[in-house]
Formats: structure tokens, sequence, C-alpha cells
């Protein structure tokens, strides 16, 4: 992969232009399930730069620009000098796990192109086990094992990964991604029916690849700038399913710029100029966020499991807090899941006798664990915690006293009951405060999401999930206490 990046990245930034490029059809295998196709006469350096330099200023400054030209310059001289017209990538199934991709440049100076190559394949270690190899029209960097089957194995007929690719030859960069009929069948039992609970959008990703035949990506770089996702499917009635699915993502991501039209066999989503721009930056907040959101739900995770080895060790759950003789809150349930998170030399420099804010305790809370931060928030002020205990009469942790239950004690089930949430961000504790997350029983929804539609909680079975706000009042109260016996709530 690091070739193909490399190699791409360089060739971005430099125009070239050059005869049309020579067929790759005879390195497509009959497990082939992507190539990408890389078009060096459509690119413009300058165009590109500015391109970039204006819409994305935090992604890329001049200096990185200069440094990528000033390196790849030789590489392109080179490649032009040795007629490369499109520089091919392709992927196997046989190679996924591995990400052992082929890069395939047409030419009609085979040794020319080696020199760059050569330089650039020193970047990579040498375990992946990369190498060049030479034909009389072209070259190809890849391990012995996808060289051997490109030397021994015949030509497979893969009509729709090729005609895929005629759909994208007319763009900058090209990305067509099919699976052969024989073989999807079996990979379509291995998919799921349905994605997991939290997912924006539901949907059976079984019944997806069934519908959907090839994928095509088409992106054409500055100064024309678009992009297009185009999805030709089995039939129109499954065109119809994909592009209503498409548009439901659309609407439940946020990308108002962006619209899924239907064509017979084909669902297709275009945008150009400063639509672009804003899908680009609507993509990237996105999967910042996602990714925020998942390391979240995994740090709740990981506390939901603290709290089944604290039981495991102590025949209880931790206390909500620890009191002094005068029953006055000293230090708050997370600093007592320390030794169960890998915290031990901390929980050990904890004066437990003394309340959170003595003048030694108060040192520590600097110190907060990466599992009761949130990435969600980066500028929480360090020390403050949103993993927090929900506090409404009936709740697990109600109460200002250093009770301990057990499970036995939750009687509507560990399934059932909540043990800890994701807090509004204005909810912010510091982590060693007795300090958790009072719900009013009239303000519950406002109290628990804030301005949220969906919030992360852990119940005591150490389960992850997402609640979304529309989620019904008596329900909710019904995850909220753990001993009112009421009806399981419907999943």
């Amino acid at each position: 992969m690091k070739i193909i990046f490399t190699l791409g990245a360089s060739l971005l930034f430099f125009p070239v232009a050059f005869s049309n490029a020579n067929d790759i059809d005879r390195y497509l295998e009959s497990t082939t399930v992507a190539v990408v196709q890389l078009d060096l006469a459509r690119v413009d350096l300058p165009a590109t730069a500015k391109f970039v330099q204006t819409n994305f200023p935090g992604m890329f400054n001049a200096q990185t620009i200069n440094g990528i030209q000033l390196a790849a310059g030789g590489i392109v001289q080179s490649l032009r000098g040795a007629g490369v017209a499109k520089v091919y990538a392709t992927l196997s199934t046989l190679e996924i796990t591995r990400g052992h991709v082929a890069l395939i440049i047409p030419c009609t100076k085979p040794e020319a192109v080696r020199v760059p190559l050569d330089s650039i394949l020193a970047m990579v270690p040498e375990s992946l086990g990369f190498k060049i190899h030479l034909n009389n029209d072209s070259i190809i960097v890849a391990t012995d094992s996808v060289w051997q089957r490109f030397s021994k194995t015949p030509k497979a007929e893969r009509n729709e990964l090729s005609n895929a690719l005629d759909q994208v030859a007319s763009s900058s960069v090209g990305i067509v991604i099919n699976v052969r009929e024989e073989l999807k069948r079996e990979m379509v039992d291995a998919f799921p029916e349905r994605v997991p609970t939290g997912w924006p959008v539901a949907f059976s990703p079984k019944a997806l690849m069934e519908d959907v035949v090839t994928l095509q990506i088409a992106i054409q770089t500055p100064p024309s700038v678009q992009a297009t996702l185009s999805a030709n499917c089995r039939d129109p009635k499954a065109t119809i399913r994909v592009s209503a699915l498409a548009n439901e993502a659309i609407e439940k991501l946020g990308l108002v710029s962006l619209k899924c039209t239907a064509t017979d066999k084909q669902a297709r989503v275009s945008s150009g100029g400063d639509e672009f721009v804003a899908m680009i930056r609507d993509i990237t907040k996105l999967g910042r966020s996602s990714a925020a959101e998942m390391q979240q739900s995994n740090n709740l995770k990981q506390v939901g499991i603290a709290v089944h080895n604290f039981y495991s060790a102590y025949d209880g759950l931790p206390p909500r807090m620890t009191v002094s003789e005068k029953k006055t809150p000293l230090l708050s349930w997370r600093v007592f899941l320390l030794p169960f998170l890998a915290q031990q030399a901390l929980y050990n420099e904890f004066h437990l006798e003394e309340p959170w804010d003595s003048p030694h305790n108060l040192k520590l809370v600097d110190r907060i664990p990466p599992c009761y931060q949130s990435l969600q928030f980066p500028d929480l002020q360090l020390g403050r915690t949103l993993v927090q205990a929900p506090l409404i009469p009936g709740s697990a942790w109600d109460g200002n006293t250093n009770q301990v239950m057990t499970f036995q004690d939750i009687t509507d089930g560990t399934s059932e009951t909540i043990c800890f949430v994701v807090a509004p961000k204005s909810k912010a504790v510091a982590w060693t405060k007795p300090d958790d997350l009072t719900l009013g029983v009239d303000t519950l929804v406002t109290d628990l999401f804030g301005d949220r539609e969906f919030i992360e909680v852990a119940f005591f079975d150490s389960s992850v999930r997402r609640l979304e706000r529309k989620i019904d009042v008596n329900s909710l109260k019904v995850y909220l206490t753990h001993a009112g016996g009421e009806a399981k709530v419907p999943r």
C-alpha cells in the first residue's frame, strides 16, 4: 500500500500527456476484487496544489507540497520518458488480509521505469516481499506469489470488471470494485443479515451484496473537480433499493450537498466544485466523529469489564463513593476501579482516607486514565470526565453512602439496567470527585441527553449500547432503575 500511496501522491502534482493506456485485462484474475486507475495525463499540478491549499489549508501546506515536488521530480520525468500513460493497482481476494496489492505500469520502456521504482521500493520493508518484475510492455511491482499467478494463470473473463473500468476511463482517478459471481455467492452467505445496533442506517449487508454488481468511483482532479460514486445493480428493482438506502444514509449522515439518482441498473451520487469540497469536509468531520465515538464505546466497554473484575475480586460492586467516619464524601467509584484498568501504580498513590480535593489527592486529578477521557470533546478540561453513574430515585447508584451492592440486588436484570453513561459535556466532573449525573424525574431526557440525539450507555452486564433521544420515557426509566419490577424493554 505504501508503494501506491507514495507514487500516487507524487503523480498527483505533475501534469503529463500520453497516448491511450495499454489494456490490463490480462492482469485481471478470477479473484481480483478491486482496481485503481491513475491517469497521468489528466492531473494538473498547479491547479491541484492551489485547490488543496485554498480549500483544505489544514491538510497540506506549501512546504509539504514543495517537498513532494522535489522528491518526485525525477520519478515523474522517468515515467514520462518511458511513455507511461496510466498506472493501475489491483487487489485479489487471496491477498486482502495481507494487503498485497499489485502495481501495474503499462509502458514502452520498462527498464527506464525501474530506476525510480527502485528508490520507492527501498522505503518499503523487505519483509512485505514486494519486488519489481519486467514484461515486454509493462512493469509490475508485486510479491512473488502474485507475479507467479500473473505469469501462469490463464486470462480470466472479467467482463463486468472490464466494463466498469471503461466507465471510469475518462477520470483522473478511477476505482472499481467487483466480485466474480461464483465467488460472490459464497461470500453472500457469510455476510450478516443486519448491521450492529447503533449504526446510523439499518440495512442488510447480505441483501446489499446481492443487489450491487459493481461499484465505481470516478474522480476528476482540479481545475475541473468532480467525484462520482456509481453502483451497477442487478436489475431496476435492485437499483431503486440501493438508491433509497443511499439517500437515507446521506440524510442521516448530514451530507446535505449530495443526492443519489437511479437510472435503470445504476444508482449514482455525483458532486463537483463547492459541493465536492463540502462533501470532503463533511466526510472528514464524520470520520473523526465516528472514530471518537468508537473509542468512547471501547472505553465504556473497558470500564464495564473492570466493574465485573472488581466484583469477582470483592464479591460486590464498587460503592459509588467512599465516606469518612463523619459520613462526608471522599473518593469516586472511578478511583476504585483503577487496579482493574491497569492503573495499580496510580491507585497506590491515593490517600484513600482523604477526600478527592485534599492537597495530596488533588494533585492526581490531571492524571486521568484514558478510559475516563472523551475524544468527542478534546477541549474538555484535563482531569474531567463524562463517564458517570446516572442518579435517579431507584437507580443502583442512588444515595450518598458507601453501600456495596451485588448483582443479585439488580432484580430487573443486569442486561436491562444501566450502569453508567456518557453525560452531556456541560456536566463534566473531576474524575476522582464522588459526583455523578443527577437526573430529574420530569426532565429525564433533557438531563441525560443534553443537546445530543444519541448517547452511549453501559449496562451492568458490561454491554455497551446507543440510545436515541426519541426513546420512550417510560422505557428509559426501566433502564435506569434496578429493582422496579417493570417488564423488559423491547429491543
